[in-house]
């Protein structure tokens, strides 16, 4: 029964509110049990004849014990109140109570006196452990009057009984029914949505990928958001991994076909002069190149993922490595026909790789000269920016389709299938290669662009402020 989260929840609203009530009735009847307000008439009669018998007294010219113990005795027999004389020493001197009630119990010295509070008094239990309310006041310098009477403790607890316990315990029935009902009603509002959580991760595990709505409360929203996300990079994970086999598989085939179709030739005899056989042997030499390209390609960016590619940290100029590319990369400019601005601010360092930080920009300027056509323009641009680096290239191609941009550094991902296949063809793992060794460094790699236009590749690092130590310079 109580192996679901909405019935333990439940159980627990429910013991908690029996908790609550018990203490709360228990804490007021035993409040009410101790207070004075139960004993008020008693000890305003009391006050009032112990009052009005402290006059009488006063009005004897001299403390006449034969005289005072008869006014004693009669106001106790019209007021049903016992009276006793004590003098300093805590002494009974008269008792209007003396054979007919247990004795008084000494009082400690000094005396205690009532205070002035009109509901103010003392207790003292007597021989036969019955306790009793009493008044005590000064008469002059040597004597105290006492007034007592019986604790009324019946009265008491049928008020308790009758007044106070009855309506608790109905209110209490009342409040634990809709207590309870409530309890059902929040056990389901909690429970509710960590189960479609859970039919929700069941759904994964099979295969399918659902959104949640984001119902209940603000945790159990949190804990919906963060699985929908957690099931779309599933999906995500999962689709680039079908991508990637299917992706290896087409970069492996073309190759090995190549290689297969020109070693069966040279087999044949198909091949046997030696321009054949050359021309053979420079394509099977071509593909198995493409193919090391492709497996060290994917080793790197693994070794770049896992983080365990040695990267030899120190300060880069990075405005020297921007400055140097179109020295390295002159003969592909050249035989593209394009133009290199260059707009670097001097003396941006950075902590990092110069190499890995050279083939980043090597990789985003090889792929502006593919793309840029004849007579278009490449602008490599470097600033500071608020304690970072930022550096960008710039081309005048045709752009990125904006539904390209988000899958831009995916592996194997080319904006332009028709490359495939090519000579010149790329196999699509510089930018996701880029990428990881920009993460690498602390830093962002994103890219902006406008069809017909051309594109924008920014890379923004974490700026070294030391410029005084030896700076390395990138040899790439």
């Amino acid at each position: 029964m109580l192996s679901t989260i909405r019935s333990r929840l439940w159980l627990s609203y429910s013991l908690v509110i029996i908790a609550a009530l018990t203490g709360m009735i228990g804490t007021t009847i035993s409040t009410l049990n101790r207070s004075p307000l139960f004993y008020r008439q008693a000890i305003l009669q009391l006050r009032l004849s112990q009052s009005t018998l402290s006059s009488k007294i006063k009005l004897e010219v001299s403390f006449n014990i034969d005289k005072i113990s008869g006014l004693l005795f009669d106001q106790s027999r019209r007021d049903k109140i016992r009276y006793a004389i004590i003098d300093a020493d805590g002494k009974i001197i008269i008792d209007s109570g003396e054979g007919e009630y247990p004795p008084i119990p000494t009082f400690n010295v000094p005396l205690q006196v009532t205070g002035d509070d009109p509901i103010s008094f003392k207790t003292f239990v007597d021989v036969e452990h019955r306790p009793w309310l009493y008044i005590l006041r000064p008469l002059d310098e040597h004597y105290y009057l006492l007034a007592a009477s019986r604790q009324p403790v019946i009265e008491i607890r049928m008020l308790l009984r009758d007044e106070i316990v009855q309506p608790m315990l109905q209110g209490s029935i009342i409040a634990l029914f809709i207590a309870f009902a409530m309890g059902l009603f929040m056990s389901a509002w909690i429970g509710s949505p960590l189960k479609r959580l859970a039919d929700g991760a069941r759904q994964i595990e099979s295969g399918s990928y659902p959104v949640l709505e984001k119902e209940g409360p603000q945790e159990i929203q949190e804990l919906a958001e963060s699985f929908n996300q957690m099931s779309k990079r599933v999906q995500q994970t999962e689709e680039s991994q079908k991508d990637f086999l299917a992706n290896v598989s087409h970069e492996l085939k073309t190759p090995l076909t190549s290689i297969q179709g020109f070693a069966q030739s040279i087999q044949d005899g198909a091949a046997s002069t030696p321009e054949e056989l050359m021309q053979a042997a420079n394509v099977i030499f071509d593909e198995a190149s493409r193919m090391h390209r492709l497996v060290m390609d994917l080793l790197t960016l693994s070794r770049l993922e896992e983080g365990s590619a040695g990267m030899n940290q120190a300060p880069v100029d990075l405005s020297m490595v921007l400055d140097q590319l179109d020295e390295k990369m002159l003969p592909l400019i050249q035989a593209a026909g394009l133009k290199i601005i260059k707009q670097i601010t001097p003396g941006q360092i950075v902590m990092g790789d110069g190499d890995r930080l050279a083939q980043v920009f090597t990789n985003l300027v090889d792929n502006a000269i593919k793309f840029t056509p004849k007579g278009g323009e490449i602008t490599l641009k470097i600033v500071p920016d608020q304690g970072n680096v930022l550096a960008s290239v710039s081309d005048t191609g045709k752009g990125i389709p904006d539904v390209e941009e988000n899958r831009i550094f995916e592996r194997f991902y080319q904006v332009d299938k028709s490359r495939r296949g090519g000579s010149s063809r790329g196999i699509g793992l510089g930018l996701a290669i880029a990428r990881q060794i920009v993460l690498s460094h602390n830093g962002e790699i994103w890219v902006t662009s406008e069809p017909g236009k051309g594109s924008t590749f920014f890379v923004r690092l974490p700026s070294y402020d030391k410029p005084t130590v030896k700076v390395h310079r990138s040899s790439t």
